[in-house]
């Protein structure tokens, strides 16, 4: 049998492919000896076409990749196969070390698989002419993405799985000795991807949404490494018969559109890419929809899954402490809605729209909402927008604030709840964890959430603080927006307003007016989730709580515009206050009893029914250390949301669970197309 390194001379694809138990590591398990003997000079050689298709998409590939290294400002050198496994095993080790590791959790997972696979493709491009160039090329490209995506937990997380799946795809075809031509058309389309994903990685550069914690990398890329796998598995007449069969069932029009851009280049090229954007848009839109009518279907049953997967996550102690709770329980009603204290610095929400009028539409694109909006991007820092919390730990917390959080959650519809704690103005808390813990959850059920943690990055001027907290949850509105936006015609999210929010207090009623309208266009499940609001309060500056009541009164109110049909039904409205002890929820550990006041306010309709609340599923959580003055105003005195008051927080904690408690499989790394 003949042996061979990467660096000597081309040989014919029989010889090589008896190489791949040699190079290949032992984890693969392949030890295959094909007889030279055997091979045919045709399955050695490659049609013209596929020569020139095989170019055309290398040097295509070779442009992308140098705009790409344009955007980060520096030149990357080429690689070799072992310097592209050690940038991977340099990353997997940062990520185990983050101070965010939970994020890169699935990132390290695909990482080692791919670890376990990449060699193949140093073995298979051997079948091809000027293979060095090709390996270059390819471990180059790949080298970069790892690198500059390092810190984009998402970005890397989505590359990697996709990287994985063509590495398994790869080890295939050099297991079932592909043909030299199935082998250049595969690479072909395995440079058109990598193409694809440096283009849409600067796209999203120039709109500054490469640390999003809610963009999707992975829609616009599934199936075209899906035809890569399924081109891999085949012969080549097969191969050639999928992917020329323009009326398959198995691509949409998305998949034939970037499929088509094999082998072209100039107008027709851009032609083609134009085609793409177009039906990629209109798929986006038609799944935006199906879903969004889903959630706005099942808000009821998506409601009742969240809440048994939060339960599941807390763990409940009984403590003897004191736990109040205050202000109102259910819907505000209509005699208080839209109250207004201090018209000159609180930004009063926009009335809800009638829908027994019609009013002019315009659509607007989500990708220039994005790009318009991109410059918020320079007063807050996205990992304030997420804190750490593992899906192998529990929350561990007072039953008092517990049962609670839970009966709150389980109402639909539902205004602001506050849990605070008792610390002095200013000082971080561990309530914090009740938010993480919450996010944590909602992401797991896949749904909607905005979140800011106003402590997370700890800033001398308050008023850079509240800043940080609208523009950072009006990027998030944006992410989570359709990617047509069909809005009415006096609807401002012009560039021009955008271009207001210039990072001074000066602008302030703009951006709560552009959250405003966000908010009024947001998705039919939608949780909200700030920390720490109380940190950007001073005793010393009354105007701070005026522009913090103008936050909270711009949340508040999305849960009381009605359409007109429900604003008819009569509301009667009784407030009762009990005194539970601890007769009412058992100690067997104490005997003390503890006291939980409960100001709740009951809402009754003369038209009760089972349908998805018209305005939507959406949920308004706030966590504070301490005592919040703006919340308070708003929450008690003017009955604007619900205020739970715990003494002691020092019972509240994140434990680790053992590995039994934890699914055994992991669904997140499953070579599944999903």
């Amino acid at each position: 049998m003949t042996t061979a390194t990467l660096r000597q001379p081309r040989q014919n694809a029989s010889s090589i492919f008896a190489l791949k138990s040699n190079i290949i590591p032992s984890p693969i398990n392949i030890n295959i000896n094909i007889n030279m003997n055997t091979s045919t000079s045709s399955s050695n050689t490659i049609s013209q076409n596929t020569r020139m298709k095989l170019e055309i998409e290398t040097r295509q590939l070779q442009r992308s990749w140098k705009e790409f290294q344009e955007l980060l400002s520096y030149q990357e050198q080429k690689q070799q196969p072992e310097d592209l496994i050690r940038e991977i095993k340099a990353a997997v080790e940062y990520w185990s070390l983050h101070r965010q590791r939970v994020l890169f959790r699935k990132s390290i997972k695909w990482a080692e698989k791919c670890l376990e696979t990449m060699h193949g493709h140093a073995i298979l491009m051997q079948a091809l002419p000027d293979p060095k160039r090709y390996c270059e090329l390819f471990f180059g490209v790949v080298y970069s993405i790892v690198r500059a995506a390092r810190e984009q937990y998402r970005v890397v997380e989505a590359f990697l799985k996709f990287l994985a799946r063509i590495n398994h795809a790869v080890t295939s075809a050099v297991q079932i000795n592909s043909t030299t031509e199935v082998v250049a058309t595969l690479y072909g389309q395995i440079f058109l991807f990598l193409g694809e994903f440096l283009r849409d990685y600067v796209s999203k550069a120039r709109c500054r949404l490469l640390y999003s914690h809610n963009e999707d990398f992975k829609s616009n890329f599934k199936n075209l490494v899906t035809s890569v796998e399924n081109l891999a598995a085949m012969r080549l007449e097969s191969a050639a018969a999928s992917i020329d069969c323009t009326g398959s069932k198995a691509f949409n029009y998305v998949d034939h559109a970037r499929l088509e851009k094999v082998g072209l280049e100039g107008d027709a090229r851009r032609h083609a890419s134009q085609t793409t954007t177009v039906w990629q848009l209109i798929w986006n839109q038609r799944q935006q929809k199906l879903l969004n009518d889903k959630l706005a279907a099942e808000q009821t049953r998506i409601l009742e899954a969240f809440l048994a997967s939060l339960q599941a996550q807390v763990h409940q102690i009984e403590i003897d402490t004191q736990c109040h709770r205050s202000g109102n329980s259910s819907m505000l009603p209509a005699s208080t809605r839209g109250r207004n204290t201090d018209k000159t610095v609180v930004h009063k929400p926009s009335r809800a729209l009638d829908s027994t009028k019609t009013t002019p539409k315009r659509r607007l694109l989500k990708v220039a909402l994005q790009e318009d909006s991109s410059p918020l991007q320079d007063y807050f820092d996205n990992n304030e927008q997420i804190h750490p919390f593992g899906r192998d730990q529990r929350l561990e917390i007072s039953s008092s604030i517990a049962k609670p959080l839970f009966d709150w959650t389980q109402t639909n519809p539902s205004l602001p709840l506050v849990i605070e704690g008792s610390r002095p103005l200013g000082l971080p808390g561990r309530l914090t964890l009740v938010s993480a813990c919450y996010i944590a959850v909602a992401r797991k059920r896949n749904i909607p959430v905005i979140s800011h943690f106003c402590a997370a990055s700890p800033r001398t001027n308050k008023k850079a603080g509240l800043i940080a907290l609208v523009y950072s949850l009006i990027r998030q509105l944006i992410e989570l927006t359709p990617p047509m936006l069909d809005c009415d015609s006096n609807c401002d999210l012009s560039g021009e307003r955008f271009r207001r929010l210039n990072g001074t207090i000066a602008s302030w009623n703009d951006a709560l007016a552009i959250l405003d309208t966000l908010l009024r266009y947001r998705s039919p499940v939608l949780f909200c989730v700030i920390d720490a609001l109380d940190m950007l309060e001073d005793s010393a500056d009354d105007s701070l709580e005026q522009y913090v009541k103008g936050l909270v009164t711009t949340l508040s109110s999305q849960n009381t515009r009605l359409p007109a049909t429900a604003q008819t039904s009569a509301v009667t409205t009784v407030t009762t206050v009990t005194t539970m002890t601890n007769t009412d929820i058992p100690n067997p550990s104490s005997g003390s009893t503890s006291s939980t006041t409960t100001t709740s306010t009951s809402t009754s309709t003369s038209d009760q029914s089972l349908s998805p609340n018209p305005n939507g599923l959406f949920k308004v959580l706030f966590t504070t250390a301490g005592r919040c003055k703006a919340v308070q105003e708003m929450f008690v005195d003017q009955g604007l949301g619900q205020v739970i008051t715990t003494i002691d927080t020092d019972h509240v904690r994140a434990v680790d669970v053992a590995a039994v408690d934890v699914a055994a499989v992991d669904e997140d790394v499953a070579m599944l197309d999903a």
